[in-house]
């Protein structure tokens, strides 16, 4: 098992200390969901340009490659974006194939049907073989350039085993100074 990049270099106990910590939590523990044609180099990013209100980010696809299903049990951005200026305000999902509609990518929010067609994602139970479009919902307060290097899934079996499962495909938002935002 790889450590990752905060617990290299530290001490063995301090290295131990942060595996029991990783396995305790669920965060380095192999489970069934995984994001969807996740790139490779943690360079690929999906932006919008706003005027305020809010934006959702859409380009994640999660499958369960399990044989159990999974019940989810929430999502997050994660980045060095201050609560203040743009925030996670709901995280949704979508079985996209059953709808007949395409993964959003990113846009203003709500788009289209989108809204309608999905569903929370806390306490969502997710079925062997089935994909979903995670929507995550951000509140853009204030104007400004906003980035989430990475975004999480966090869920767990009917043991109650908790995964965690994290892409690295980046959420961008600008929001232009002469905007109306959200807050």
């Amino acid at each position: 098992m790889r450590l990752p990049r905060t617990a290299r270099g530290l001490s063995a106990a301090g290295a131990a200390l942060a595996l029991t910590v990783m396995l305790a939590t669920g965060l380095d523990r192999d489970g069934p969901v995984t994001f969807v044609g996740d790139p490779d180099t943690g360079e690929a990013t999906v932006g919008i340009e706003l005027d305020g209100g809010q934006a959702v980010f859409g380009a994640s696809v999660v499958r369960n490659g399990g044989d159990r299903a999974v019940t989810l049990r929430g999502a997050s951005l994660v980045g060095d974006v201050p609560e203040e200026a743009a925030r996670l305000a709901e995280a949704r999902v979508l079985e996209f194939r059953e709808h007949g509609v395409d993964p959003v990518g990113a846009g203003p929010w709500p788009v289209d049907r989108y809204g309608e067609l999905s569903v929370p994602l806390a306490g969502y139970r997710l079925e062997p073989g089935v994909e979903l479009e995670l929507l995550l919902v951000v509140d853009v307060i204030e104007p400004g350039h906003w980035r989430w290097p990475r975004n999480v899934l966090e869920y767990e079996d009917s043991s109650g085993t908790a995964f965690r499962a994290t892409s690295d495909l980046a959420f961008e938002l600008t929001c232009s100074p002469a905007a109306t935002c959200h807050g």
